[in-house]
């Protein structure tokens, strides 16, 4: 069974479409889209630097349209004063996971209050997807996107579960590093599958560093 592991709610490639008043891609297009696959994970995101929110309820509503094809990721800002609030309530509701994106929140992924968020998803078995759709954006934090800062997480952190979303973009050396050092830790390919030389570039470093099992599909959609 395919599995995709990055699908969103927003038009297009960029965060700025789940702005609040700007219309959504519609779940029949995403369902059509899905066609070739069993199950598409469907990221949520919240980044409050960037001013982009897409909430737990958003999430839910889509997944409940698709039960069988759709498992929800709750968007989560680590720096949000409500951030562990909200992800006890989103994992209570029914998210099987979280996304968080540190460069794009400009949360060192070492700052206490990420840590913390870490070990609630540990405790409560939920895999974390770490992807940084404005990346390029100029408030996003460049340095906070590099894989090697969840080092420690993944050494300390007992049952802490890691995907780095888009091979890590900016840091895909480091990224197949941190893959191929901790068992609990996955990349998805999400970016560099739109390019065919990129694509063919990372699968290369990837079977030449073990890892290529441990790369997981990723559309990116829409």
């Amino acid at each position: 069974m395919i599995v995709d592991a990055c699908t969103r709610i927003w038009q297009g490639a960029e965060p700025w479409a789940a702005q609040a008043g700007q219309e959504s891609v519609s779940s029949d297009a995403h369902q059509r889209a899905m066609s070739g696959a069993g199950v598409a994970f469907v990221l949520g995101y919240r980044s409050d630097r960037l001013g982009v929110h897409v909430p737990a309820e958003r999430v839910l509503a889509w997944v409940h349209q698709a039960p069988d094809s759709r498992v929800g990721f709750l968007g989560i800002d680590p720096l949000s004063a409500s951030a562990r609030e909200d992800l006890k309530a989103g994992l209570a509701h029914g998210l099987s996971g979280v996304t968080i994106a540190p460069a794009d929140a400009g949360c060192r992924p070492t700052d206490e209050r990420c840590r913390e968020i870490l070990e609630v998803c540990a405790d409560r078995h939920a895999p974390v997807i770490i992807s940084n759709p404005g990346l390029l954006t100029a408030q996003s934090v460049l340095e906070f996107a590099n894989p090697a800062l969840f080092d420690e997480a993944l050494r300390e952190i007992p049952g802490l579960r890691l995907v780095f979303g888009d091979m890590g973009r900016a840091y895909r050396e480091e990224t197949l590093a941190m893959i191929a050092k901790h068992s609990n830790a996955f990349a998805e390919i999400s970016t560099v599958v739109r390019g065919p030389s990129a694509l063919y570039q990372a699968l290369v470093a990837a079977h030449e560093r073990g890892v290529l099992g441990k790369l997981l599909f990723g559309s990116g959609f829409p």
